[in-house]
């Protein structure tokens, strides 16, 4: 899903997330790369059964029901919440935005 957004695209959902524009954006750019996305939710996840993997997948696929996108979108401001440094706060951020924009994008 990242992939089609352009740079200019991408650079202004991640300000909506930023509360630090000079640091957290940097940090949201940084986690833009879906592998490294990916490394530092499943180690967000680590003993909750989830992955970071799963979790992308499940935002990215146009079928997935409004209550899964809801229960990520729970998740993901957990681990927003719970997350040590900078990274990985903008990787739980970033699944929070792409998870609301995927349920408004599927529902409206």
């Amino acid at each position: 899903m990242l992939d089609r957004c352009t740079g200019r695209q991408l650079k202004e959902l991640l300000a909506l997330a930023s509360t630090d524009e000079k640091t957290a954006q940097n940090w949201l750019l940084e986690v833009g790369d879906v592998e490294q996305l990916e490394y530092l939710l499943t180690e967000m996840c680590a003993g909750t059964g989830q992955s970071g993997a799963a979790l992308l997948k499940a935002v990215c696929l146009p079928d997935t029901p409004l209550d899964t996108l809801v229960a990520i979108k729970s998740t993901a401001k957990r681990l927003a919440v719970t997350a040590e440094g900078p990274r990985r706060e903008a990787a739980a951020t970033l699944l929070y935005h792409l998870t609301v924009a995927a349920a408004l994008a599927a529902r409206g």
